[in-house]
């Protein structure tokens, strides 16, 4: 799972955007537990797309999240 932040480019350069690899720690048959790494510089609040790979690497649609 990765979670990305919606870019905000200024002349070629994005400077919010980066992936930010989630570990899934329980799945249930309709939710998933992730767990973020630590540190509000690395995942500042904020709109967040999240995403899933199936076992070949294909990602899902993004769901949108609120990160507090």
């Amino acid at each position: 799972m990765r979670l990305t932040r919606p870019g905000s480019a200024t002349h070629v350069t994005d400077f919010d955007q980066r992936p930010i690899a989630l570990r899934v720690v329980r799945r249930d048959k309709d939710a998933l537990t992730v767990s973020v790494p630590g540190g509000s510089s690395l995942i500042p609040p904020g709109w967040y797309m999240v995403f899933a790979t199936d076992r070949d690497g294909i990602p899902s649609r993004a769901a949108w999240v609120h990160v507090r």
